[in-house]
């Protein structure tokens, strides 16, 4: 999916949520699809890296970044997913 950072402000509400119903549908599989995957991790005792990476909307956001990038893309409008990284984990 699209990352906010990368997608036109008028897309979402106040609240950062989508407002066209497909991307609302699709934000609400991801979310079951993550809930799914930690169930089944944690009822085989088996470590949460994978949901935790999956329900990590700055890692998703990269990775969708760098997928579209290569599709071709121009590195000025895929850059503004960096600038959360530059935020939360540059010092």
């Amino acid at each position: 999916m699209m990352p906010i950072s990368m997608d036109a402000p008028w897309n979402y509400d106040e609240n950062g949520q989508p407002l066209d119903e497909d991307s609302m549908r699709r934000w609400q599989e991801r979310k079951e699809y993550v809930e799914k995957v930690a169930s089944a991790k944690a009822s085989k005792q088996i470590d949460n890296m994978l949901s935790t990476t999956l329900d990590n909307h700055d890692a998703q956001n990269l990775a969708y970044a760098m997928r579209a990038y290569l599709d071709p893309g121009k590195l000025g409008f895929y850059d503004r997913v960096l600038e959360t990284f530059e935020s939360k984990y540059v010092r």
